[in-house]
Formats: structure tokens, C-alpha cells, sequence
């Protein structure tokens, strides 16, 4: 799986994302730009960047976009929206608090 161009396309592009934030988040410490400790920016940065193609790696189907079920795929078609109702379990539905009105539950009053 980790021979697929889809699989390179898409570890690449969350370790870019990945190098980014952590870029970003190790310059935020400073107060000035002068004060950037850039070897600690660098080095943080290379980690992060081997840790996401160490994580795509352990997860290749998803990371190369293949869905994990057949009906996955077909709950993640674009353009349609899912209008299933959803039941809380009796236990959620056991700690509301008193008083509180739901939103499709009638006034009683």
C-alpha cells in the first residue's frame, strides 16, 4: 500500500501541514523575531515531520484515501446529506437535567 502514488500524495501533504504547524507553534514561543531559537525550530520541525510519515506509514489506507468498509464509501458520497434521526441511548437521555427543554421537544405549557 505504501508504493501507491495516493499513498505519497497524501503523507506528503500532512507532513507539509505537520512541518507547518510545528514551524509555526516553536516559533510562537519568542517575543521577537531576532529571539527565534531557529536550531530548536529546525529540529522540532525534522521530528514532527519523520513522526507524520512514521504515522501515515501505520495507517497506509487511510492515508492513501481508501475507504476502510464499502458502505464507507458510500456514506462519504459528496453532495448528500444524511437526514437519519438520531436516538440518544436511555442512559444520556436519564442525565438531562430538569427543566431543560429540548429543541424538538414541545412547550408543555
Amino acid at each position: 500500500m505504501i508504493w501507491t502514488l495516493a499513498f505519497w500524495k497524501g503523507a506528503g501533504e500532512r507532513a507539509i501541514k505537520t512541518a507547518a504547524q510545528t514551524a509555526i507553534g516553536l516559533m510562537g514561543t519568542s517575543a521577537l523575531i531576532e529571539q527565534v531559537p531557529w536550531a530548536i525550530v529546525a529540529s522540532g520541525t525534522a521530528m514532527a515531520v519523520v513522526l507524520s510519515l512514521i504515522t501515515s506509514i501505520g495507517n497506509a489506507s487511510f492515508t492513501a484515501g481508501l475507504p476502510t468498509t464499502a458502505k464507507g464509501l458510500e456514506a462519504t458520497t459528496v453532495g448528500k446529506t444524511d437526514t437519519t434521526p438520531v436516538t440518544p441511548p436511555a442512559r444520556v437521555v436519564a442525565e438531562v437535567p430538569a427543566g431543560f427543554a429540548s429543541a424538538t421537544t414541545p412547550d408543555p405549557s
